[in-house]
């Protein structure tokens, strides 16, 4: 849930610091031990409907920072080039790319294209979004300029398109919320005006029939779930949620919304109807902790084990249809928030999961 208070003047002040991870995500230090064993211990009685390919111990990575990377994890180092401070891109063997620094930095695999927004690198609150789109080859397509203040969230989808929702005006103004929806190109789709409500989550379908959004209010201390079409028409408010920490839009047609320890399965062709719910064991681990297979009829949800500690990943698959458990295993780790996909479900269906110990390749039996 959204971290502050938004008054009828505009203003904002913090309430708790929840949503500090997401505000900061950047900056996610990937320091994990290269001494770990190739085979870590898993708890095989948990296994059945996965099966193991292969898993590489997570590399030593100090001073390399992960960023939010849409559905595939980047790394980049800072660096100052000419008195300018610049992201230079060190994964997939591409460190010649250098691009802008601003707070955020996403990739949309598919698309190959790196997003990059907020305000400046170096403050600790991030009150602007400034949006920046560049090829995979850190050329510069299009610079938005200043397109929303707090609060705002965003998000990015594998196929590149780019959801943002926030105030339009300037901080200390009367507000003006809105969602609006990018392509690849960084090319206005569609805008649609938003209740003066603060967005906590955004999501996008890859082909952006969908996209989704979480608002507060905090007068009232409610919330709701509003989605809308590709031409920007509010289609369905979901007001039996007040937040959503996962949504996952389904080739099928079909939604899965996850909060707390809770997941919920809708048919959005034929209105927002409700099939199939369940419990969760642990609370959902990173910023998109549902996955959708792109060839089967089920999803993947990736929480923490639920366990006293709360150590240890669980990864459960479930049928698309009737919300049936298909699969579900354990894994050894300590989770913690990542603003990328943790489990990642590739063309051919082999599924990526990344703990915080090693980078484990799956697939469904």
């Amino acid at each position: 849930m959204m971290n502050r208070n938004f008054n009828r003047e505009g203003q904002t002040k913090f309430m708790d610091t929840q949503h500090l991870f997401t505000r900061l995500g950047w900056l996610v230090l990937f320091t994990m031990s290269a001494n770990l064993s190739a085979h870590a211990q898993i708890n095989r009685s948990s296994m059945d409907g996965f099966e193991i390919i292969s898993r590489t111990p997570m590399a030593e990575k100090a001073n390399t920072l992960g960023v939010t990377a849409g559905n595939a994890p980047a790394t980049f180092r800072m660096a100052d080039k000419n008195g300018k401070v610049q992201y230079s891109i060190v994964s997939n063997g591409d460190g010649g790319i250098s691009v802008d620094a601003l707070s955020y930095i996403e990739y949309a695999q598919k698309a190959n294209r790196y997003v990059v927004y907020g305000d400046s690198s170096r403050v600790h609150v991030v009150s602007k979004a400034y949006v920046n789109f560049y090829t995979g080859d850190g050329k510069l397509l299009k610079a938005l300029g200043l397109i929303a203040t707090w609060p705002f969230t965003a998000a990015l989808s594998e196929s590149g398109f780019f959801a943002i929702a926030g105030n339009k005006n300037p901080a200390g103004t009367a507000p003006s919320m809105a969602l609006s929806l990018y392509d690849a190109n960084g090319n206005k789709q569609w805008e649609a005006s938003l209740p003066n409500e603060i967005p906590t989550r955004v999501f996008i379908a890859e082909d952006g029939m969908y996209t989704a959004v979480a608002l507060f209010d905090s007068d009232k201390r409610t919330g709701s779930v509003r989605y809308y079409n590709n031409k920007g028409a509010l289609v369905f408010t979901d007001r039996e949620h007040s937040s959503a920490s996962g949504i996952e839009f389904l080739p099928s047609g079909k939604a899965v919304l996850a909060v707390g320890n809770g997941w919920f399965l809708y048919d959005l062709s034929g209105g927002y109807k409700l099939l199939a719910s369940g419990k969760l064991p642990g609370n959902t681990v990173g910023k998109y902790p549902v996955s959708a297979h792109p060839s089967r009829n089920l999803f993947l949800i990736l929480t923490t084990s639920g366990s006293p500690t709360n150590t240890g990943y669980r990864l459960q698959a479930f049928d698309s249809n009737k919300g049936t458990l298909l699969a579900d295993g354990s894994f050894e780790g300590e989770p913690s928030w990542q603003p990328f996909r943790l489990a990642e479900v590739a063309a051919d269906g082999n599924i990526r999961l990344i703990t915080s110990r090693e980078v484990i390749q799956l697939k469904m039996k």
